[in-house]
């Protein structure tokens, strides 16, 4: 699969890429949700990327290269534009939490119904969520529901609530 690019955000701009793959764990998170996307990372302002994974690497700092475009089939950009310094504690936050565990309690719990979860580790929109309220950029939308439960489908339709959100369309793969 071909052209799935990954662009810097501009300046002072917070992005997060929602994604759906090919793989069986992201086809069990679909399934379960019924959405579009499974997977939720920041692309950082050097190019980047910052995600909770699920395949025993935790939460990482890793390249824009081949392997962040392995699998996916779709894609799709959400910039929320920031002050400096809300942008410099989103990416500071973001750092700081590099090898940090996956919540692979909380990712069960969440598929199979529970309310179970493993303090300071992340699912994938758990980390861009706690980021957000780090550097006081979440929508309100959010304060309502337990933070580890929120999964990207809920990431995103709360941003494409929120008139700040900057929402470009899906990108999907081509074979």
């Amino acid at each position: 699969m071909t052209g799935m690019n990954i662009e810097k955000p501009p300046v002072d701009t917070a992005r997060i890429r929602f994604t759906a793959g090919d793989s069986a764990f992201s086809n069990a998170i679909l399934f379960v949700t019924d959405a579009l996307f499974c997977h939720s990372e920041a692309v950082m302002a050097d190019g980047t990327i910052m995600s909770a994974l699920a395949d025993g690497s935790g939460v990482r700092r890793r390249p824009n290269d081949a392997s962040s475009k392995a699998d996916v089939t779709r894609q799709q950009f959400v910039d929320l534009k920031m002050s400096h310094r809300q942008y410099q504690e989103w990416e500071y936050f973001l750092w700081d939490q590099n090898g940090k565990n996956y919540d692979t309690e909380g990712m069960d719990g969440e598929l199979l119904h529970k309310d179970w979860h493993s303090p300071d580790s992340y699912i994938c929109s758990a980390l861009m969520i706690t980021a957000l309220q780090k550097c006081k950029w979440l929508p309100s939308v959010f304060l309502c529901y337990p933070i580890y439960k929120i999964l990207p489908c809920m990431l995103l339709l709360g941003l494409e609530m929120d008139p700040r959100s900057i929402i470009y369309p899906i990108e999907y793969a081509s074979a």
